[in-house]
């Protein structure tokens, strides 16, 4: 008796392919998106004499707006998927009235992972709202980061002005 190989989920169930795509590309815009405004963001205070009052406000209002940008990207991904293929992608919790609006709501709390548990996802659906949180959470991980950074150089720097 040979065991019997399971089908790949994708052929089993039709509707986890578009909402994998939609997940890559949403993942792949975000992280995209972040790496060039971090970039840029270096490149914009590293060795200038701009004032530590200018950089940092700038800086976080950069990454603020840039997190913001990434939570509309992913609620597109969740309006969009949804709106497409209805029922079979599965869907919000009736909670959700389907809105626009809903999507960025949820598309922000998850982002943020601050769950609050009035939408909840069904379906595949589930797998967007996954890698949405983890993103989220590294994502704004790293914006901690650089924020950190840019105070840590700029002490430095004005330590060894001092010095000299």
């Amino acid at each position: 008796m040979t065991p019997e190989t399971a089908a790949p989920l994708w052929e089993t169930d039709a509707a986890v392919l578009p909402v994998v795509v939609a997940t890559a590309l949403a993942a792949i815009a975000s992280v995209g998106l972040h790496g060039e405004v971090v970039c840029r963001l270096v490149a914009w205070g590293h060795g200038t004499k701009r004032s530590l009052r200018l950089v940092l406000p700038g800086c976080v209002l950069a990454l603020l707006s840039t997190h913001f940008v990434q939570v509309f990207i992913f609620a597109i991904a969740h309006f969009a998927i949804e709106h497409m293929y209805g029922e079979r992608v599965g869907r919000l919790s009736s909670a959700a009235d389907g809105s626009l609006m809903e999507s960025i709501y949820f598309s922000g709390v998850v982002f943020s992972t601050l769950g609050f548990g009035d939408i909840v996802p069904e379906g595949p659906l589930r797998l967007l709202v996954t890698v949405e949180s983890i993103a989220g959470l590294m994502l704004i991980a790293w914006s901690a980061t650089m924020t950190y950074s840019v105070l840590e150089r700029e002490h430095t720097s004005r330590r060894e002005r001092r010095r000299s």
